[in-house]
């Protein structure tokens, strides 16, 4: 189920449900997706992975997440660099280097920026630079974070199934780093992956110890192999292979993968490469591993 809820996570990050850079997603506005639920399902199916086991939608922006948590979105700071439209950004980070009033009059009349002031509704009579910040506060959270109000609170919806949501407002420091990446670096490298799995082996000095011993080095050479050149396969995808998740979780104790070793002969001789039981996040290692063809 963990290979299928991580598939689920994936597709709703690049789908047009959430907008914005990698690792950054706002919910974004879109009325027919409103008006279908598609937002309550997105909401509903997070809940249901993380309440089975599975991965967390690593892939929100932080104030994205304080939006989903706060009683009023509209009051989540957010910054001029997530707005994803890169016309309307390039326009107000134009309109921000300002210094002078006069400089500015001009890039507030242009098309772009006139029609979102009158959208939004955020219109000041611009006398001074501080009036002009303040514009610009306003256009960019209503931009980010108001016009989506509706498109979050049914987001929200659908993530109050299961307790999730209650859970999520009643530990937010617990759940913040589960949704937003950015706030925690869990890079990872060969001795990462190589350390977080536990390894299940035979009694020291037996013959199967001696051949378990020459798989782990292989095993342990394979992934310094993929860190250190490009190759169709990348440690992510090993991840994903033994456990059904693509990425490591910010907390790693919550993932106990092991490796078993397969010593038995089966009807064509011993198996070849190795497979995982991804409900177990147990991979059985083969003894052929440490053969050169592998």
């Amino acid at each position: 189920m963990r290979e299928f809820l991580s598939l689920i996570m994936q597709f709703l990050e690049d789908s047009h449900l959430f907008c914005g850079k990698e690792n950054r997603k706002f919910v974004s506005f879109n009325s027919t997706a409103v008006k279908e639920g598609d937002y309550k399902f997105a909401g509903t199916l997070i809940a249901m992975s993380m309440v089975h086991g599975g991965p967390s939608p690593q892939f929100l922006a932080p104030p994205m997440f304080e939006a989903i948590v706060s009683d009023n979105p509209m009051h989540v700071a957010v910054a001029i660099e997530d707005i994803p439209d890169w016309e309307l950004q390039e326009a107000i980070l134009r309109l921000s280097s300002c210094t002078d009033v006069k400089d500015a009059i001009p890039i507030l009349q242009e098309g772009i920026l006139t029609t979102l002031i009158d959208l939004s509704g955020t219109y000041i009579q611009v006398k001074t630079l501080e009036s002009i910040q303040e514009i610009i506060r306003s256009v960019t959270q209503w931009y980010i974070i108001g016009r989506s109000v509706p498109a979050i609170e049914n987001f929200k919806e659908g993530l109050s199934a299961l307790g999730v949501l209650e859970a999520i407002r009643t530990h937010p420091a617990v759940f913040r780093t589960e949704f937003c990446p950015s706030l925690v670096e869990v890079k990872l490298t060969a001795d990462t992956l190589d350390g977080l799995f536990s390894v299940t082996s035979s009694d020291v000095g037996s013959t199967r110890a001696v051949t378990e011993s020459l798989v782990l080095s292989r095993w342990r050479d394979y992934l310094q192999d993929l860190e250190d050149k490009e190759d169709a396969v990348s440690r992510s995808d090993v991840l994903f292979f033994a456990t059904g998740c693509h990425s490591l979780p910010p907390r790693k104790k919550t993932m106990n993968p092991t490796i078993e070793f397969l010593h038995l002969k089966g009807q064509w001789g011993f198996p070849r490469y190795p497979n995982a039981n991804v409900c177990s996040s147990t991979s059985l290692a083969s003894r052929t591993f440490i053969l050169r063809e592998f």
